[in-house]
């Protein structure tokens, strides 16, 4: 049986992945004709994208200068660095960090989110970023990544997803519904 455009799954496992949060993500984001995802990782966000894709949408990773964001249109950008050890985060996950990324990445984050030609979704522990009132805040729950997989669950609940003012607004959907309760 074959899986709907909307069920595609990311073809390996990646730790810190946002397929549980996908469907908040885009709802957040609309269906902007462009996307820009820095922190690519699996690709699970992506690959959970609505299926009515305008015929020019395109999808950037790794750069975020003005000719892939503002210079061509609306864009959605999804930030999901590594989190800050600062946050909980296990500082062994990676080989080789400089561990500036989650603050370069709020930075960028700060410098743009009034745009509106910018829908920003960043990610992170809760109380890892300080984000100005007219951001809104989503909860979620992960299903545990690496901590999880060591036998540390509770970081899972501490996901959270920061959207800029012009992130569209939403009530969430049943299932989202059931995502957000099961994080308490």
């Amino acid at each position: 049986m074959s899986r709907p455009l909307d069920r595609v799954r990311a073809p390996f496992p990646w730790f810190g992945g946002k397929r549980r949060a996908a469907a908040l993500i885009w709802r957040a984001l609309g269906d902007p004709p462009n996307y820009v995802e820095p922190f690519f990782g699996s690709g699970a966000s992506l690959l959970a994208r609505p299926p009515k894709l305008p015929a020019r949408a395109r999808t950037e990773t790794r750069v975020l200068g003005p000719s892939v964001t503002t210079g061509i249109g609306l864009t959605g950008v999804l930030l999901d660095p590594p989190y800050l050890v600062a946050a909980g985060r296990d500082p062994s996950i990676y080989a080789e960090e400089d561990g500036t990324a989650s603050e370069r990445a709020r930075a960028w984050a700060l410098e743009h989110g009034d745009d509106p030609k910018l829908r920003i979704v960043l990610c992170g522990y809760e109380g890892e970023h300080e984000m100005p009132a007219s951001w809104r805040v989503v909860k979620w729950k992960a299903a545990g990544g690496y901590a999880a997989a060591a036998g540390n669950g509770e970081n899972a609940e501490r996901e959270r997803l920061w959207l800029s003012p012009h992130c569209l607004r939403f009530e969430p959907e049943p299932e989202q519904l059931q995502l957000l309760e099961a994080s308490g």
